[in-house]
């Protein structure tokens, strides 16, 4: 485990890449191998502690697999200090007509069609599953799925 942190430390002159190409191009010897054979076996599955081969295998998947994660998070860390820099602001959905009050029930309708429209576009449809006996499962994308029935 030891190795395995060691050889993933980063270092300021290096990338993360670079770091990673470098530790697997470098071939292990006998003491390493026998090393990793001891630390492996708690990271990952190893059928025959004594086949080297199988140790310096499963030792490159293992540091490519934490250099996976480790570029994964990041980046992930990279993208989240964007959007706090961004300060990203929520816009209030309104309609240049919702100033006036509608009328009749045929302005409330297409009101209500409208903004249904654009709550569609922007979370999703509402899924309506329909069973036997007047059951209906709804899925809304925005609230708590939820069971009607008719009676």
């Amino acid at each position: 485990m030891a190795r395995l942190g060691r050889d993933v430390k980063l270092k300021a002159r290096l990338s993360l890449e670079e770091q990673f190409r470098r530790i697997l191009r470098f071939p292990l010897d006998n003491r390493e191998l026998t090393r990793l054979a001891s630390i492996l076996p708690s990271i990952t599955r190893i059928t025959d502690p004594s086949d080297s081969s199988e140790i310096a295998v499963k030792y490159r998947l293992t540091v490519k697999e934490l250099m996976r994660f480790i570029l994964k998070f990041e980046q992930g860390k990279m993208r989240e200090l964007e959007l706090k820099r961004k300060k990203v602001k929520s816009e209030v959905d309104t309609d240049e007509e919702e100033g006036k009050d509608p009328i009749n029930m045929a302005d409330v309708i297409k009101l209500r069609h409208k903004r249904l429209l654009r709550r569609n576009r922007k979370y999703g449809k509402i899924i309506k599953v329909h069973f036997y006996q007047g059951i209906t499962l709804v899925i809304d994308p925005v609230s708590k799925a939820r069971i009607e029935t008719k009676r």
